[in-house]
């Protein structure tokens, strides 16, 4: 970039140390932050002998301040070794897919040329010092899955109750629900060993239960009942049995 305004005097040619001065005097009054707004204010005795200051327009100034951040950026980004923006947040222009993939690519790539370098470092050193005194304890790092838009069973089952998968799914594929009370849930338990001979689970009972007790709130002339007992509880089972049989 170039200077902002062109300043002329037509009174003669100073030496070489007073043109130092006066540049030096304009700098300081008129440059910097500090002194932006302020105005030039000159006397002279001749019209033709009065400073001539001439404004030095300079084309597309926004987009040469916007080209001038896009590559401060880059340079930064460079420097640290990051090989996307995205990675510290800032915004890109490819498409979505492509953005998945080129985040993953950079985290995987600064994960590996940057971040393990310097925690084997961290390491090392601390190891130096644990040995010096005497000290025997194992030290790692352990790395932070980042969040992606592809989950895995093992990701979900590590963050979420089995309800918080199962009910969204629930609630956009299946009807109306059917609440069943916990004595209506053993009822069923003792009826299903009594008719039929199987042993049920609490929860593995609400499906008959439903069906048994509120036949009212179901739909069509079919009901299919999934009915369960693998981690029936031999007390709760007795308990069912007891009452009410």
């Amino acid at each position: 970039f170039s200077g902002s305004y062109f300043v002329s005097f037509a009174n003669g040619i100073p030496t070489q140390e007073e043109r130092r001065q006066i540049e030096q005097s304009l700098v300081e009054k008129f440059t910097g932050a500090s002194n932006s707004g302020k105005f030039i204010l000159t006397f002279s005795d001749d019209k033709t002998r009065t400073p001539e200051i001439t404004p030095i327009s300079v084309s597309d100034a926004d987009k040469q301040y916007l080209a001038l951040q896009e590559l401060l950026v880059q340079n930064i980004l460079t420097g640290h070794r990051v090989t996307s923006p995205m990675l510290m947040g800032i915004k890109s222009d490819t498409g979505l897919g492509s953005n998945v993939d080129e985040l993953n690519a950079a985290g995987n790539f600064y994960l590996n040329t940057v971040v393990k370098p310097f925690q084997l470092h961290i390491l090392n050193t601390l190891q130096t010092i644990f040995s010096v005194n005497n000290m025997d304890l194992p030290v790692q790092f352990v790395q932070l899955k980042p969040i992606t838009v592809e989950f895995t069973s093992e990701d979900l089952k590590g963050v979420m109750t089995e309800g918080e998968i199962t009910f969204p799914i629930m609630k956009r594929l299946c009807g109306a629900g059917v609440v069943v009370s916990e004595d209506e849930a053993l009822h069923a338990m003792a009826l299903a060993f009594l008719r039929l001979k199987i042993a049920l689970e609490p929860g593995g009972a609400v499906s008959l239960a439903a069906a048994l007790f509120h036949g009212e709130d179901l739909t069509g002339e079919t009901a299919i009942v999934v009915a369960t007992g693998g981690n029936v509880d031999p007390e709760i089972f007795t308990e069912a049995l007891r009452r009410f049989t």
